[in-house]
């Protein structure tokens, strides 16, 4: 059985959100934060966030991958591809942006997480 994992980004508060459970009827996600030590719980509905899928997959470093990463990985001495954690045909690639646009990779534990399109827009630009 698949264990799904999620996160979103708080369009409003413009912050990473950790999300604990997911309420289609009533149209929203419950998060939890650690504020001051103690664990704060929200229900925040799904039109003020945008909802990030775990891949399941980690990156070189360990660090788990979602939807929205902006990652990064080399090809021998030069080569190189940035792009945008993406769900599509079915699975999780990597979808180049700037100068790799038009470059499709499939993602493996050779990428490297370098932040991600809300709380680092400036990687989409180098």
């Amino acid at each position: 059985m698949v264990n799904l994992k999620f996160r979103a980004w708080d369009k409003f508060d413009e912050k990473m959100l950790e999300v604990h459970g997911i309420n289609f009827d009533a149209q929203g996600i419950w998060t939890r934060e650690m504020i001051d030590d103690e664990s704060d719980g929200n229900f925040v509905f799904l039109d003020e966030i945008e909802l990030l899928q775990s891949t399941g997959l980690k990156d070189r470093n360990e660090i788990e991958m979602f939807e929205g990463d902006v990652v990064k990985t080399k090809y021998g001495e030069h080569g190189r591809h940035i792009g945008i954690v993406t769900f599509r045909y079915g699975k999780f690639l990597s979808i180049g942006v700037k100068q790799y646009e038009g470059y499709v990779e499939e993602l493996d534990c050779m990428f490297e997480i370098i932040g991600n399109k809300f709380e680092h827009p400036h990687l989409l630009e180098e």
